[in-house]
């Protein structure tokens, strides 16, 4: 079997393009869709807009626009080979900011 045939299939039970994987001791079903991937990268950037611009400016696709969060404003983005990356402008105490008030 080729290399790549055999690939196809290797973390698709279902077949389809969405990776998935069992989780230990459950029947739940952990979906490796491009940002919950194993390996995933949050970038603390300082302007979320200028690095917005930059990343699509050398070939990312914004994959969700700049939504503001408890800890700041974040964008889900792509590279131009499909990997998913996160841009973050933390505020105040960073993720801090969704635990108890101080």
């Amino acid at each position: 079997m080729g290399g790549n045939a055999r690939r196809a299939g290797a973390h698709r039970p279902d077949g389809g393009g969405r990776r998935q994987r069992a989780v230990a001791k459950s029947k739940a079903v952990r979906s490796y869709e491009r940002h919950w991937t194993p390996v995933h990268l949050d970038f603390v950037v300082n302007d979320i807009d200028k690095a917005v611009a930059k990343a699509k400016a050398t070939g990312a696709t914004v994959d969700q626009q700049i939504a503001e969060r408890p800890y700041g404003p974040i964008a889900l983005l792509a590279d131009p080979f499909g990997n998913g990356f996160c841009l973050l402008e933390m505020q105040g105490r960073g993720y801090d900011e969704m635990l108890q008030p101080q």
